[in-house]
């Protein structure tokens, strides 16, 4: 939408060459502060006890459903300073998509970052292809009428990927992106962690084991929360052959917590 804002500037707005220019520079000015603004916003709330799937929910949503609100509005008016008002407010709330969508992009799968974003950004490319088509194709006059259709069609697509993202959408570590991983580096060991099943306590000992250290201590154990999900986390061997395990614990709600140093024994 920011590509086409000058010759709707121009061609509806009658705008000349300095103020179509100033009026298409304010947006990302803007977004600047406004991006840094939600991102600050986001992580407070977390902070704070706000779940993260919930936090990330409800800014996709302000990106989402308040442009879309902003593009309709404009639909129903002719005030041109209104108009260039409320694409700049709706620009503004697209800079939610931060703490948004671009978040649980990285979230869902720490360990196949570069997958999925490569992924997401296979629709980015095909919407890119899709736009310019499109718009070249509605706005052949530079009516009213017409550029009053793509901000309709902008909003409707707004609206529908928000709402997708709402039922579909998270922020958590997905089960299919936590399996264990074969590691073909010699030098590389993975720690294994079970489950002491024959505790009695609300607590759950952990035992965490290097079976390719014969010659070092097999095994330890520690007191963890009930209720969690152990990840392996590989671990290598320093120069002064000192380490200790890495673990990850993923509660129910999908979260990865880190366990402090001294909840974990050295070895």
């Amino acid at each position: 939408m920011i590509s086409y804002l000058p010759e709707y500037y121009r061609s509806v707005l009658q705008l000349g060459i300095s103020a179509n220019g100033y009026w298409s520079s304010i947006p990302f000015l803007i977004q600047m502060f406004s991006k840094m603004g939600f991102a600050f916003g986001a992580d407070y709330l977390k902070l704070h006890g706000f779940r993260i799937n919930l936090v990330t929910k409800v800014s996709n949503s302000i990106a989402s459903f308040g442009c879309a609100i902003c593009l309709f509005l404009i639909c129903f008016t002719t005030n041109g300073p209104l108009i260039m008002c409320l694409v700049c407010l709706g620009l503004t709330l697209t800079s939610a998509f931060v703490p948004g969508y671009n978040t649980s992009i990285v979230s869902v799968a720490p360990a196949y970052t570069a997958v999925v974003s490569a992924y997401a950004q296979c629709y980015a490319q095909i919407a890119s292809v899709l736009a310019p088509l499109m718009v070249g194709f509605i706005t052949k006059h530079s009516l009213v009428s017409e550029w009053r259709l793509v901000f309709m069609i902008i909003a409707a697509t707004c609206v529908v990927t928000g709402l997708f993202f709402q039922y579909f959408g998270s922020a958590t570590v997905q089960p299919w992106a936590t399996s264990h991983q074969n590691f073909t580096d010699k030098n590389a060991s993975t720690f294994t962690i079970h489950m002491d099943p024959h505790m009695e306590s609300a607590d759950s000992y952990l035992s965490v084991a290097e079976p390719d250290l014969p010659s070092r201590a097999q095994s330890h154990s520690f007191l963890a929360e009930p209720h969690s999900t152990l990840l392996t986390v590989p671990s290598r061997p320093s120069k002064v052959n000192k380490r200790s395990p890495r673990v990850s614990i993923m509660e129910d709600d999908g979260e990865i917590v880190h366990p402090g140093e001294d909840a974990i024994p050295k070895l």
